[in-house]
């Protein structure tokens, strides 16, 4: 893992080939999901995308500015 977001506009695919289906598998057998927000889910609208895939996701507070996502589920 490395949290340099620097690296997210310097890499060909950031979001991998079994991204989508890693957020669903865990998903579906969550109770509850929560999105966490940062600043950097507005490339290549992943934020977006990956809200599209969990209809039921909890956000407790979008502060402005804040775009990206990290779906935790419990």
């Amino acid at each position: 893992m490395n949290t340099d977001p620097a690296l997210l506009y310097s890499v060909e695919d950031p979001i991998g080939l079994e991204n989508d289906q890693t957020i669903l598998d865990i998903y579906k057998k969550a109770d509850l999901t929560i999105a966490a927000l940062g600043f950097n889910g507005a490339h290549l609208n992943r934020g977006k995308a990956a809200l599209r895939l969990t209809p039921e996701v909890k956000c407790l507070v979008q502060p402005k500015g804040m775009a990206s996502l990290v779906i935790l589920c419990t």
